[in-house]
């Protein structure tokens, strides 16, 4: 009795990992289903890889600057809130926690993002969730201060 008890103990982390939704793939955006509002096309990535682990995930972004030139980062965010600074082209950065919700079935981005030159920088969340049988990836971006804008982006699983 006690053996298996403490058994379960040890696999009840596993499991609780285990049934987090598997956001893994290559995903582009579909820029016809993409509702932009008034934003610029260029603030959300083009495509994204992301690699799923059991306590990160890991997302390599190809995004666009002002000019329409492409750039590409890569951040690895842990499943437990940790807050990760990662710079993505010139001296731009951002600083990035992930929190899961819903059950685990999606996961929001808090994001504060400092560009080129700026004495201050942007905030804003980003809800990740799946449709479509996990086909769809959506991107629903708030910016919270400096321009505040909404984005709801798709993104097709090739």
């Amino acid at each position: 009795m006690k053996r298996s008890l403490v058994f379960l103990l040890l696999l009840l982390p596993v499991l609780s990992m285990a049934q987090k939704t598997d956001f893994s793939g290559k995903w582009e955006l579909n820029l016809r289903k993409t509702d932009f509002k008034q934003a610029p096309e260029w603030l959300v990535p083009r495509s994204l890889e992301v690699k799923q682990k059991t306590d990160a995930i890991i997302i390599q972004a190809r995004i666009y600057d002002k000019e329409m030139v492409g750039h590409y980062y890569t951040e690895t965010l842990s499943f437990d809130g940790t807050t990760r600074q990662t710079a993505t082209y010139g001296s731009n950065k951002r600083t990035v926690s992930l929190k899961w919700e819903y059950g685990d079935k999606s996961f929001v981005l808090s994001v504060h993002a400092v560009t080129d030159g700026a004495d201050a920088g942007s905030d804003f969340t980003e809800t990740w969730s799946l449709e479509n049988d996990g086909k769809t990836l959506v991107l629903d971006r708030v910016a919270t201060q400096y321009g505040d804008y909404s984005i709801k982006a798709y993104y097709e699983k090739k």
